[in-house]
Formats: structure tokens, sequence, C-alpha cells
């Protein structure tokens, strides 16, 4: 299944940072469960929602997302902060072909990192991927329109080299996250 191609790529993409670059080895990877993960960052328990559009066919859409369970009602969305606006999730595409949209989610001491690539083009095209690094962020200023906790867009850029599988991308092209 799809999701055990990503644990696998998310498993070695790990193992080569932690072997090739020692400044990233306090860098631990967080692995997305069947559903729900739940991680311990910024003195609060985050949890990982890791679902799947079945759209019979090879090309199904995963979604990943973050919330904050509330006992008392709706649990806190963490949105990403993408351009001007926050979005819930990053949908992730992949099929028989290629992978055009992935993550890798790391923890670095107290805070997650969140690492998304994707690729414009048809399924079998070998394509530049963008790739954006979020980090976990609590928000000090509380400004109207901003959420207290959200993923910070850090940085986005371009890989140098073109790819079908954006997973490729990121085990390729390790710099553009460090």
């Amino acid at each position: 299944m799809k999701t055990t191609h990503l644990l696998a790529r998310a498993i070695a993409c790990g193992l080569s940072l932690s072997l090739a670059l020692p400044a990233l080895a306090q860098l631990h990877i967080v692995k997305p469960g069947k559903d729900v993960t739940p991680i311990d960052a910024m003195g609060v328990r985050l949890n990982m929602l890791n679902t799947v559009i079945d759209r019979n066919n090879a090309h199904d859409i995963e979604i990943i997302g973050f919330f904050i369970s509330n006992s008392n009602g709706p649990g806190q969305s963490v949105p990403f902060e993408i351009g001007y606006d926050y979005q819930p999730v990053l949908t992730l595409q992949s099929g028989a072909d290629c992978a055009i949209s992935t993550v890798r989610i790391f923890r670095r001491g107290a805070t997650v990192r969140v690492v998304h690539a994707q690729r414009k083009g048809a399924w079998s095209d070998k394509k530049r991927a963008k790739v954006t690094v979020f980090e976990l962020e609590k928000s000090t200023e509380f400004a109207p329109g901003t959420p207290g906790l959200y993923f910070k867009s850090l940085k986005t850029g371009d890989t140098k080299g073109s790819y079908c599988d954006v997973n490729d991308a990121l085990d390729q092209e390790t710099s553009l996250y460090k």
C-alpha cells in the first residue's frame, strides 16, 4: 500500500540524514500511523491524522493533518501556513508510476518539522519538484487571523534535478530541507 511505501522512504531518508549529516543527527523521523499518531511537542499532545481517499484506481489521495484533542468539543486543527493563508491539511498523491507529492515528518527537540514536496505534470513526467519546509510554531503576537499553533512555512525551493517520483527528489536533494 502507498502508506507502506511512504514509511519505507521516510526510514531510508532518515538513515541517510543521520549518517551523512551529523548536524541533523538530532532529527527523529515521525512515521505516520494507520490513522492517528500522537506526538508530544511544544508542551502539547499533537495528533497527526493520516487518512486516504480511495478513488478505485491506482491514484488514491492521502491526507496528512494535525490536531489537538479537546474533551469539551471539537479538536483544534493545527494548520499549515501556505502563502497568506492557513490550510488544515496537506494532500499527497501517488500512483503506479510515481508520487507527485509527499511529506517527510521529523521531530527536533520540542518541535516538529514537515517537509512537503510536490511537482506538476502528468503521472509519468519528470519535472522539478517544489519543496516546502514547515516548522511547528506558537503564535506570540496572537494577531487576528493567526492560529495559536500552526506550521510556519520556513523556506521553499525547487530541486535542481527533474524527477518522476518526488520521494527520489527528497532522497537526492537533502540540502533543500536541512
